[in-house]
């Protein structure tokens, strides 16, 4: 086909068309729409000889004004090598119903170009790309997914100029080589790109000369940018100040959703191809200053910064900027919205931020590591809030929050005038006072002489950040390629003014255009988290309740102990949860050690049926503990198994050995609870029906568990002894019933523990006692194959208090439980004779009340006597 220049022109490449294989299509001087394909036909169009494209409009070279192109190609499925549009020419690739469009370059030409050459002789061509799928990939050196550009660099751009419109459900823009770029921008053209995007290059970005790119302005699509942005001029710093290029461009990116993010830095370059970010004023005055960077992050989306970088404007509803290793050096022109986080894993950033709206909420969060940097000095708290600074190095923070630490919880601090408000230390208490607002814990903790020695296995471990949830709404990003100084009037898009010079597109006479205000407004009236130090009552599903002072939260909170207020400044340290759970590792060892507190009829049965003078007993007992307060569970299997010899008429003698496998699961962890133990008892049954059973144990309780947050993970061992006298009286009545008052005390102690984490914490556990007193009463019945009854006791733990001290690298943190009180515990159970010799027995109850619950529990044991 030979090429025809002196006309305006449409074609397509050899290819299918509407199922057909077709040569290629070209129309030359058109009065009328051309139109390709049908809504339901698959299309494919290649280049072919001569030809870099294989979809074109060229409006140039047209033998009258009635002729102009307007070329459109629909289709179902639309594949195609690079797409055109030129000097006028109106070209629309698919509709509503494509369902998806693929052009990838095939020669060295970017994939989807328009271009006025001469604005003063041509207008303005316009490509538009429509499908419910869009895939672009530029696979040649220095060519583009997108590129676009009208040939005039005037600062108020013109209304009309060269523009590529994307719309879809899903876009993708990749450029694949290693120095390529996805997305041009050049000489006042616009692109528009609306849809969930995602955008993949080395250089996603790259703008000069008062162009316009705009990504999902609307909000409400997710974005996802793997690249730099860069703002170019040609001018070279050796040549002077020539105007060859301004530097200045629009871009208008809306990042909106947690899924929606940018990795990346943004920079400008010279035409030597130096890259560096000019300060103070984002911009290089020799190249023009830049203030076009219009970034909106809402609903949790977050830049991911590589580099160094500036931006003009960022507005943030629940935005999240995360300062990577290489991003020392930052400036922001205007900070406006309502919140903004920014996190940093280093103290050498710095983000300089000219002006902040007073109704955005900045927060600075750190690490953990930051965290117990802070517990041992608190001036650290004040270096994190200075990342974000003026130009006078005053930080703009409103809070400072980190991460859980090592040893440290989290910190959430107020910044008022620049300054962080920190916790005064506490007055002087006594030892014995449990309460400590000072969250570098106690200074002193006492050491009995029965401390446990740790088990080998120290190796050091980390913690794990998590970055804030999201918890809010975003603002639509500000399309108006307009530069504003003022953070809280972003303007509406920028109209051409008259008398623009049509003679030299390089160059123009215009004023920067006045701030005229926008329609993206900041809110002016955010809301503050006025209740986020406020602690209630909690409730839990095992019905527990922790209303204790010196107790915690689900949580792990210790309210009264950490937060306190200064004036209005409300200040918060949330002690680390894991070591909150770890250190309730103790409280739970008591638990568990408790539980196997029991009465007579529980261990031996219905001993009145026993004929015997000796007898032999197994049982085993299956359980479950749940400390509500701490949210952890355990689960328990304890076996025993015992003999005994009468002695008298009255007593019987014995002794007794015991071991129990429990599990426990907590706040990231989990822990392995293992008790061997030997007892001695001697129970004394009157003929008038009462009794009495006296019981002293030993147990060596032995502890593994497992976290790879906070403290670490660890092994420790406890002994445990306990001593118990009960006493009860069976009453007679009618038909077999019967019913037994009971009354029984019981005290022990668990030792302490002295051990060290894989991740270097010294943890020291004292010892802790129990004092258990309970009264109840059993009704039962008598049947022939034995017994069969129901019961119900009140307990009360006099003691039931844990204390643990935590010290890692100079801190120190101090956690506390209370697991004393009262509670019910109700139940039923038969004894049944298998024969003259041998016995079954059969328990099941449960507890109710205070801060430990035992939804279920249940025994079997069978006792043979000879």
């Amino acid at each position: 086909m030979p090429r025809i220049v002196s006309a305006a022109k449409a074609y397509v490449g050899p290819g299918t068309l509407d199922g057909k294989k077709t040569e290629a299509n070209e129309f030359l001087d058109p009065t009328s729409v051309v139109k390709l394909g049908k809504d339901g036909s698959d299309v494919e169009f290649t280049t072919f000889k001569g030809r870099n494209w294989a979809i074109y409009g060229d409006d140039a070279g047209a033998k009258s004004n009635d002729v102009h192109v307007d070329l459109v190609v629909t289709g179902r499925n639309i594949k195609s090598d690079a797409v055109m549009a030129y000097d006028g020419a109106n070209v629309t690739v698919g509709s509503d119903t494509t369902e998806k469009m693929t052009i990838e370059t095939s020669v060295n030409k970017d994939a989807v170009r328009s271009i006025t050459s001469n604005p003063s002789k041509y207008k303005a061509p316009h490509l538009t790309l429509k499908a419910k799928e869009i895939s672009i990939t530029s696979n040649k050196e220095a060519c583009g997914a997108l590129y676009v550009q009208h040939t005039t660099q005037y600062e108020t751009v013109p209304e009309d100029v060269a523009s590529i419109a994307l719309v879809a459900d899903t876009i993708k823009l990749t450029a694949a080589g290693a120095a390529d770029t996805a997305i041009y921008g050049f000489a006042n053209g616009k692109i528009d790109i609306t849809g969930d995007t995602m955008i993949t290059a080395p250089t996603a970005i790259d703008v000069r000369e008062n162009s316009i790119v705009n990504i999902n302005v609307d909000g409400a699509h997710t974005t996802v940018i793997h690249g730099d942005i860069q703002f170019e001029t040609l001018d070279k710093a050796t040549e002077g100040k020539v105007d060859k290029s301004l530097v200045n461009s629009y871009i208008n990116l809306n990042l909106s959703g947690s899924k929606s993010s940018w990795t990346g830095c943004a920079y400008q370059k010279d035409g030597q191809g130096v890259e560096n970010l000019a300060a103070p004023d984002s911009g290089n005055p020799f190249y023009g200053p830049i203030s076009g960077f219009s970034l909106s992050l809402s609903k949790g989306a977050h830049w991911n910064v590589t580099g160094d970088s500036f931006v003009n404007r960022v507005h943030s509803t629940d935005g999240i900027i995360n300062l990577g290793d290489g991003a020392k050096k930052i400036i922001v022109d205007n900070v406006y919205g309502t919140s903004l986080t920014v996190n940093t894993e280093s103290l050498d950033h710095t983000m300089t931020i000219k002006k902040k709206s007073d109704e955005t909420d900045l927060t600075v969060h750190g690490t953990g590591g930051m965290a117990d940097d802070i517990q041992k000095d608190h001036t650290v708290a004040q270096k994190l809030a200075d990342i974000t600074r003026n130009e006078k190095g005053i930080s703009v923070a409103n809070h400072v929050t980190t991460a859980e630490g090592v040893l440290a919880g989290s910190y959430k601090l107020e910044v008022v005038d620049g300054k962080v408000q920190m916790p005064q230390p506490p007055k002087e208490k006594d030892a014995s006072d449990k309460e400590d607002i000072n969250p570098k814990g106690d200074t002193d903790a006492s050491k009995p002489d029965d401390a446990v020695k740790p088990k080998d296995g120290t190796d050091s471990g980390k913690t794990d950040e998590q970055p804030p949830k999201d918890t809010g709404s975003g603002d639509k990003a500000d399309a108006n390629p307009k530069a504003d100084t003022d953070a809280s009037k972003p303007d509406d898009a920028v109209k051409p003014k008259d008398g623009t010079d049509k003679t030299d597109p390089g160059k123009t006479d215009e004023q920067p255009p006045k701030d005229t205000g926008s329609g993206d407004k900041a809110d002016t009236d955010p809301k503050t988290d006025k209740d986020a130090h406020k602690t209630d009552d909690t409730k839990h599903e095992d019905g527990t309740s922790g209303t204790d002072s010196g107790k915690t939260d689900e949580s792990g909170a210790d309210s009264s102990k950490h937060n306190a207020t200064d004036g209005k400044v409300k200040l918060t340290y949330t002690p680390n949860k894991t070591n909150v759970a770890i250190a309730s590792l103790a409280a739970m060892n008591l638990m568990t050690w408790r539980q196997e507190n029991n009465d007579m009829y529980k261990r031996l049965g219905e001993l009145r049926d026993s004929k015997g003078q000796q007898g032999l007993w197994v049982r085993m007992v299956r359980g479950q503990i749940k400390y509500g307060v701490r949210s952890m569970k355990n689960q328990y299997s304890y076996y025993q198994v015992g003999w005994d010899t009468k002695v008298g008429s009255n007593w019987t003698v014995g002794a007794a050995y015991s071991k129990t496998d429990g599990t426990t699961s907590f706040y990231r962890g989990t822990a392995d609870n293992d008790h061997d133990g030997a007892a001695i008892y001697g129970s004394y049954l009157a003929d008038d029906g009462s009794f009495i059973d006296l019981i002293a144990k030993y147990t060596h309780i032995d502890t593994d568990y497992e976290t790879f947050h906070g403290a670490g993970s660890a092994s420790y061992d406890n002994d445990a002894f306990s001593v118990s006298a009960e006493y009860g009286k069976r009453f007679h009545g009618k038909g077999g019933l019967w019913i037994e008052p009971q009354a029984e005390l019981t005290y022990g102690r668990v030792s302490a523990a002295d051990f060290l984490t894989k991740n270097g914490v010294k943890v020291y556990s004292d010892s802790a006692g129990s004092l258990v007193g309970r009264l109840g009463m059993v009704l039962g019945r008598d049947i022939k194959a034995g017994h069969l009854y129901a019961k119900a006791s009140y307990l009360y733990d006099f003691d039931g208090d844990t204390i643990t001290n935590m010290t890692y690298k100079g801190a120190k943190e101090r956690f506390s439980d209370d697991i004393g009180g009262g509670w019910w515990e109700v139940g039923i159970g038969a004894n049944l004779n298998l024969n003259k010799a041998t016995y079954l027995y059969i328990d099941a109850e449960k507890t109710c009340g205070g801060n430990v619950a035992a939804p279920w529990q249940w025994s079997l044991g069978v006792r043979y006597s000879f």
